[in-house]
């Protein structure tokens, strides 16, 4: 599980250009935390057209699943979940997506929510 969630803050630095730091471990076996940190975004819930516009305009592709609305791009097979005005920050530079997940998914969790990939 670590390192899936390592992986997922690397994915969202990557995609989106946020400054999330990695901090380090604390404790150990499972009660190991990761130490992170962000930084603070001024501004306002962003709107769910204003979330799919951003998304759209980085050639993601929204799914409605039995798990909810994702966002999937094919090309680098990029699943962004959660992407809710909750979780999107409007500010001054434009949308921030603060607390979404970012993953590479496997072709069973593809399956189980029924995102049809075609082949190139």
């Amino acid at each position: 599980m670590l390192d899936q969630y390592l992986e997922r803050i690397r994915l969202t630095v990557e995609l989106f250009g946020l400054d999330w730091q990695i901090h380090g471990l604390h404790g150990s076996g499972r009660n190991v935390r990761v130490v992170t940190s962000q930084p603070i975004f001024l501004g306002k819930p962003a709107t769910r057209q204003e979330i799919a516009d951003f998304m759209l305009e980085r050639r993601f592709v929204l799914h409605r699943t039995r798990f909810g609305d994702v966002w999937y791009r094919s090309e680098d097979n990029v699943l962004v979940a959660d992407a809710e005005p909750k979780n999107v920050v409007h500010g001054v530079e434009g949308l921030a997506p603060i607390d979404v997940i970012v993953s590479r998914p496997s072709v069973d969790l593809l399956s189980a929510a029924e995102i049809t990939v075609k082949s190139p």
